[in-house]
C-alpha cells in the first residue's frame, strides 16, 4: 500500500508541475493551455485517489 501511495503522490506532484508550468508558459496571454487542462485533471483524480487510500487504510500514509 505504501508503494501505491507513493506512486499516486508523485503523479499528484506531476499534476501540480503541469498546472503551474502551463500557467507560467502562458503568463502574458491569459489562456488555458493543454498542460493546464491535463494538470487539473491529474490533480483531481489523484487527489480523490489519495483521499480514498487514506479512508481505506489504517489512517497513516
Amino acid at each position: 500500500m505504501s508503494v501505491l501511495h507513493t506512486v499516486i503522490l508523485l503523479a499528484h506532484i506531476f499534476g501540480t508541475a503541469a498546472l503551474v508550468g502551463g500557467w507560467l508558459a502562458t503568463f502574458r496571454a491569459p489562456t488555458v493551455g493543454v498542460w493546464q487542462h491535463y494538470g487539473a485533471w491529474i490533480q483531481l483524480v489523484t487527489g480523490l485517489l489519495l483521499v480514498g487510500l487514506l479512508e481505506m487504510g489504517d489512517g497513516g500514509p
